[in-house]
């Protein structure tokens, strides 16, 4: 192992001939290397050498690394185990080595570490366990991922079997057709371990306890442990690889006896309340995946069991009728209010004081001798056989995790109690608000807590908290609680691309043009004031609230571009006719819809963004598909160009060229300017489809989104030549004094395997997968596994187009299939093209896919087409964008409507873009339409706590000064991106010219936090 200036790197040292010596030196000149003595037994044959996945060398970036923990192997203190941030972790053991020694290197990598990454250190109390604690008693953690966090704590990990991630049983009820989650009866004793909960079994365990004498091995209860590599993970994981292998390797060839197979959940609830040598408890699994583990997928031959009842896919209780419903009221069960109220007796018996003492033996919880740490010392073991004999032990029979807790585990706070008003915690019977999915077996832990780099990033509220009740007295209710905010357009152009900040919109048009509006909440005022001449009530005008116009002045050449062209028809007189900016939009026969939002404490204020400019900020257009027959779906007429932008808006990315470029173009946010601009090329085909995510990874109990200088997102390109290119994006920070984003100059991975034009793509670093699909074939490909193809799909009819795909970090593959026939035959010898179009009927079809590939349900909506659909950020929501201008809100588990949102009678457009935001706090719908039109509408318990919060810097009078500092930061990128000749002189020209507004903006920036923490 090798520690270098920028990465770590780990090698297995290839074996030596005999009289061969080691150098001693590190893999790259100036590196500090361990001895041999420290490094893992080198591959011992050429088979295993070609193992599939298997390195040579590996090497991580510090600055790609999460955390480090150090680790026990077979309870002796010689591993570590390294999380990075695309989810994978790496487990190395040094067994010939020292904890001493191990201690040092883990020392020397801290030393290269950045301060915020979770770091173990040797003799020290784990780093941030208290505070998840704090954040699991205020409900700001699901227990999902509590129970995460403790296991990563408690050195339990997926890289070794042996100390395998431990969870309970929290069912007693796997016999009913229905499950009944506020009935505590149908729920375990969560306050006695898995052996005791059987009195009469209980009452033997003791009788064995009181008789057993040996001057050597202590007394215990328990022979078998709940957590074992043979007994547990192989039991119930042998139906997926690399289980499979490893269970037959561990029986010495084939499977093991069908009647000793897992069978049934049922069954096995009954044997571990009845059977003296099983107290066996879950795995993460039952919880958190797609239930693969419970079909026999690879197609095995189990054999029958002496029953003559075949061994295929685990039978499952009644009220489940297939492993993805089973898996999600399993996860409820575990996110329900009883266990909620009772999970810290379970902690204490697994990781807290129960665990060893006189307290575990009045908790009847006390095992083996040898399944607990620090009982035996294998390095001060002479007797090589008798060591070997304690090391199989060990390695067979469980081990139990690390005590974290030396007093009693403090309860969860009563629901939506605790630290109200910081936080919304979920429904009792609801799934969790940390409802995401992390694959397994990557080491992945989920969780929101640090998702959101916003100024109010403590706001963790669950979009589908706000429709549980999707009755349609409910629907209607949440549909008129606010009126609609309807912004008319000044250039008949249709809306392709919209983002909601936490303060302003910003949208693109058809024509490529750029538009920015803000918005913000405010308290309705008691009466409200009639409505205005224009139409809008009086109340939504800024200037009678008596808050300055959000209009910002800019230096006169700031953010010119050549690339831009004027755009005739905006005229200033066209600005103050058009621009209507009220909350109120009255209806066709004039009546004020604010009667029908009696419930909303709130009044949406609404404006488009004022600036000057010389030119039209605009991003490039091409229209690089041209369609003549006017009977093609919606998805070829608007295939004109793809546009998707940053998650901090200030990037947008644009595709289309003939040339197969992606133009990229840097947004000022306070103006609407572009201000910079750049384009790269990796295919040889017009890119027909965007898609955009933030790198987000995993660390202890977090969904960890990058904030510094390393902040980016991944961008993936899809082409007509078939081809999906990957590209870095980087330095997006939001403050852009001389730290101008950056992309990879060339495509850092290509993906293959459509065989025709690609028509739409999706990417989420969270699951770590791409989906594409052209109108034949859906593909999805692995992130990290050198883009291997993880399964393929079909429309869902013959004759029907995919058309969309999207990604759930649920772990789902979201496919629309696009159908269109002809209607009944009607004499149309007289009618022209353009009637022609009515007589072709188009439906849709939507299909959920897990990621392996299965199809677990669809969806056909008649006669009804999807022009665009998105996923929740929690992925259990569902948005489909229908032709009829209907935004339908669907449940993924069932497809349940749960909510349908109309667009406005004043417009009579077709929606043609829709987007949920901000992201820190979902409480707006935006949807843009063909005509131009731009409409907002509050969505139910939306709270002004966002308004203020992103609106301080104005209440303390700093913003003219900003301006002044951004503006004369802005001249300095204008000449930089001017004189592109010279980069050393434009660079230096730009430091002199702004040096002395960074100064006063550091200055103001240090008063406005000195303020914070004082108010």
């Amino acid at each position: 192992m090798s520690l270098c200036s920028k990465h770590i790197a780990f090698e297995p040292q290839q074996e030596l001939p005999e009289n061969a010596q080691s150098t001693g030196r590190g893999i790259v000149p100036g590196t500090t290397d361990f001895d041999d003595a420290t490094l893992p037994v080198p591959l011992s044959s050429s088979v295993d050498e070609a193992a599939p996945g298997l390195h040579r060398c590996w090497r991580w970036k510090y600055t790609h690394l999460v955390g480090v923990y150090l680790r026990r192997y077979r309870l002796r203190d010689s591993a570590i185990e390294i999380f990075v941030r695309n989810g994978s972790t790496h487990f190395l053991d040094f067994p010939l080595t020292t904890k001493h020694r191990r201690n040092e290197l883990v020392r020397m990598l801290y030393s290269f570490l950045p301060r915020s990454i979770p770091k173990q250190w040797p003799g020290r109390i784990i780093p941030h366990l208290a505070t998840t604690t704090k954040a699991w008693q205020n409900r700001q953690i699901s227990n999902f991922d509590y129970l995460m966090a403790l296991n990563t704590f408690a050195g339990r990990s997926f890289n070794d079997l042996t100390q395998y991630p431990v969870f309970p049983w929290v069912l007693s009820n796997y016999e009913d057709t229905t499950l009944d989650l506020s009935d505590p009866l149908n729920f375990r004793d969560l306050s006695k371990p898995v052996g005791a909960l059987n009195a009469t079994r209980l009452e033997e365990y003791w009788e064995r306890y009181h008789s057993f004498d040996d001057p050597v091995i202590p007394k215990f209860l328990y022979g078998s442990h709940y957590s074992t590599c043979a007994g547990v993970v192989l039991f119930f994981l042998f139906r997926l690889e690399p289980f499979a292998s490893l269970h037959k390797k561990m029986q010495g060839g084939p499977f093991d006896l069908p009647d000793r197979l897992f069978f049934s959940i049922q069954e096995t609830w009954r044997m571990c309340n009845s059977q003296m040598s099983e107290v066996k408890e879950l795995t993460p699994e039952f919880f958190a995946s797609d239930g693969t583990f419970l079909r026999n997928r690879n197609g095995y031959a189990l054999g029958k069991r002496h029953d003559q009842k075949a061994v295929d896919d685990v039978q499952l209780p009644k009220w489940a009728t297939t492993p993805e419903e089973f898996v999600r009221i399993h996860r409820a069960a575990l996110e329900s209010e009883y266990v909620s109220s009772h999970l810290h007796s379970w902690i204490d018996l697994i990781f807290g004081y129960k665990q060893r003492g006189r307290a575990s033996l009045q908790a009847n919880n006390v095992f083996y001798y040898l399944t607990y740490y620090g009982v035996v010392d294998l390095d001060k073991v002479e007797d090589s056989s008798l060591r070997e004999s304690m090391e199989l032990q060990i390695a067979h029979f469980g081990q139990c995790p690390m005590q974290l807790f030396a007093a009693p585990h403090p309860k969860r706070h009563a629901a939506f109690a605790g630290s109200a008003g910081k936080t919304m915690s979920s429904a009792p019977n609801s799934s969790s608000n940390l409802d995401r999915v992390s694959p397994p077996h990557s080491g992945g832990l989920a969780g929101r807590e640090g998702i959101s780099t916003g100024p109010f990033s403590n706001i963790s509220r669950p979009l589908s908290l706000a429709f549980q009740d999707f009755s349609p007295t409910a629907q209607e209710k949440r549909q008129n609680w606010s009126p609609v905010a309807t912004v008319k357009p000044i250039a008949q152009s249709g809306i392709r691309l919209l983002k909601i900040l936490p303060d302003r919109v910003v949208s693109v048009n058809e024509l490529g043009v750029i538009e920015i509006y803000y918005w913000k909440l405010v308290p309705k005022p008691t009466p409200l004031l009639p409505p205005s001449p224009l139409g809008g009530s009086a109340s939504a005008s800024p200037k009678l609230q008596g808050v300055p116009p959000m209009t910002f002045s800019v230096e006169p050449g700031v953010g010119m571009d050549a690339d831009r062209s004027s755009f005739s028809s905006i005229t200033d007189s066209q600005r103050d006719s058009d621009a209507l900016f009220n909350d109120l939009v009255p209806d066709s026969e004039g009546q004020c819809e604010a009667d029908l939002a009696s419930d909303c404490p709130w009044l949406l204020e609404f404006v488009r963004d004022e600036s000057p400019f010389d030119f039209v900020p605009r991003i490039p257009v091409f229209d690089y598909v041209h369609h003549h027959d006017e009977s093609i779906n919606l998805h070829r007429r608007s295939c004109r160009f793809p546009v998707v932008v940053s998650c901090n808006g200030r990037v947008l990315v644009s595709g289309g060229a003939r040339s197969g470029a992606v133009h990229f173009r840097l947004l000022d946010l306070d103006n609407g300017h572009v201000i910079g601009k750049a384009s790269v090329v990796g295919h040889s085909a017009a890119v027909t489809c965007l898609s955009l995510d933030r790198w987000s990874y995993h660390s202890h109990n977090q969904i960890i989104v990058p904030t510094s200088q390393e902040d980016e997102e991944l961008l993936v390109s899809g082409s007509q030549d078939g081809t999906l290119a990957l590209w870095r994006l980087s330095r997006l920070k939001p403050n852009m004094l001389f730290h101008l984003p950056r992309v990879s100059p060339r495509p850092i991975e290509i993906l293959r395997g459509h065989a025709t034009p690609i028509v739409d793509c999706c990417v989420s670093t969270y699951i770590g997968a791409v989906a594409s699909c052209s109108h034949s074939v859906g593909m999805v490909h692995f992130l990290y596994d050198e883009g291997q193809v993880a399964f393929v799909f079909e429309p869902a009819e013959d004759r029907g187009e995919l058309v969309r795909v999207r990604l759930s970090v649920k772990g789902y593959v979201i496919a629309i299939t696009s159908i269109s026939k002809s209607a009944d035959p009607v004499n149309t010898c007289e009618t022209d093209k353009k009637d022609s179009l009515q007589h072709v009927v188009v439906s849709s079809i939507c299909q959920i896919f897990n990621m392996s590939g299965v199809l677990i349900r669809s969806h056909h909506l008649s006669s009804e087409e999807v022009s665009d659909v998105h996923v929740s950020a929690e992925g259990d929501l569902i948005f489909l964008t229908l032709c009829s201008g209907i935004v339908r809100i669907c449940r993924i588990e069932d497809f349940v409507t749960v909510q349908e949102y109309v667009s406005p009678s004043s417009t009579g457009s077709m929606v043609t873009a829709t987007c949920f935001g901000p992201q820190e706090a979902v409480i707006l719908l935006a949807s843009g339409h063909e005509d131009g039109t731009l409409s907002l509408q509050l969505l139910p318990d939306a709270s002004g706590s966002v308004s203020f919060l992103t609106n301080v810097r104005r209440l303390l009078g700093v913003s003219s000064k900003l301006k002044r500092v951004k503006g004369t930061v802005q001249h300095a990128q204008t000449l930089a991106l001017s004189t592109l000749d010279n980069a050393k002189a434009v660079t230096s020209t730009a430091r002199d010219i702004a040096g002395e507004a960074i100064g006063e903006a550091k200055v103001m920036m240090r008063g406005l936090f000195s303020y914070l923490q004082k108010s």
